[in-house]
């Protein structure tokens, strides 16, 4: 899986917070589509973890049971996302 953008983390939930981020990745079914994925980890660890593995996941809920505040995340980031799945390349990540 190559990941074309990922957005800044951001702590999401009330008593229990996750760092979560949103990445954009190749289409696996389909060659040549971007689609966006939601990744989360406990804070100060460096391994993210696909929302499938998260504890609540359920592909029968309306939010296929993942956090609410993930449209805050979502709304943050749009613009930049929205135009990396029109294929416009992201701008270059910082260096450290």
């Amino acid at each position: 899986m190559t990941v074309i953008y990922e957005s800044p983390p951001m702590l999401i939930g009330r008593t229990h917070q996750f760092e979560w981020r949103v990445i954009v990745t190749e289409s696996r079914i389909i060659p040549g589509r971007r689609v966006t994925e939601y990744q989360w980890r406990p804070p100060g660890l460096s391994c993210w973890h696909g929302t499938r593995e998260w504890p609540t996941y359920d592909f029968n809920h309306t939010y296929y049971g993942l956090p609410l505040g993930l449209r805050k995340l979502w709304e943050r980031y749009q613009p930049e996302i929205q135009a990396v799945l029109q294929g416009i390349e992201p701008p270059q990540l910082q260096l450290l």
